[in-house]
């Protein structure tokens, strides 16, 4: 009889250790650190991402990249050419009129402080055309009216009879005179009397 007593009291003194044991890795996460709701203590810690002032939500600070690098020089003269293949059956349209011109550039050239290579003239282009959506870029090569055959040349596709009209389109439109002036486009005849710049 006494021995039963002593089991059932060795039993029960093994039981209440084990539920203390039990109580307190609960509380202390088996590690010594206090849990709460089921978060572990490391995501308990503010870290380098998490902003004191925004109530501890992190603060994720993504660097602003430009998505369009500038262009090598292989790849701008590849647009370059792109545009004039995708502009060359709407430029035939100006053929034998006066139109405003609005550049003419080519590798090497040196002008406004600036020595333009394939990049530079693709992004002389792109300037124009972001304020003047219909400009077109054609080579001047493809015309006798130009002396020189190795040019990019934007024009407005505002076809005129007369050069005077061609340079009122750039008077209104506030270029300098050296920016804009009338360029006769044709494909006979010479490049004599086929250019008429402003004042």
């Amino acid at each position: 009889m006494i021995g039963l007593v002593l089991l059932i009291a060795v039993v029960g003194l093994g039981l209440a250790l084990a539920s203390r044991h039990d109580n307190v890795a609960a509380s202390t996460g088996g590690g010594g650190a206090a849990q709460t709701d089921g978060v572990s203590s490391a995501a308990g810690q503010p870290n380098a991402a998490t902003n004191p002032d925004t109530g501890g939500i992190a603060s994720v600070t993504t660097a602003t990249t430009d998505t369009t690098p500038p262009l090598d020089a292989a790849s701008a003269k590849a647009a370059l050419d792109d545009e004039l293949a995708r502009d060359e059956n709407p430029a035939e349209q100006l053929v034998d009129h006066w139109v405003p011109q609005l550049s003419s550039k080519r590798a090497g050239l040196a002008a406004d402080g600036i020595t333009y290579d394939y990049p530079q003239i693709w992004a002389n282009f792109l300037q124009l055309r972001a304020e003047y959506p219909d400009v077109l870029l054609i080579w001047s090569g493809n015309y006798i009216s130009y002396k020189s055959t190795d040019f990019y040349v934007t024009v407005a596709p505002e076809p005129y009879s007369d050069g005077q009209s061609a340079n009122q389109w750039c008077d209104a439109n506030g270029f300098a005179p050296n920016d804009c002036y009338a360029k006769f486009v044709s494909h006979n005849g010479g490049s004599d009397g086929t250019t008429l710049l402003r004042q």
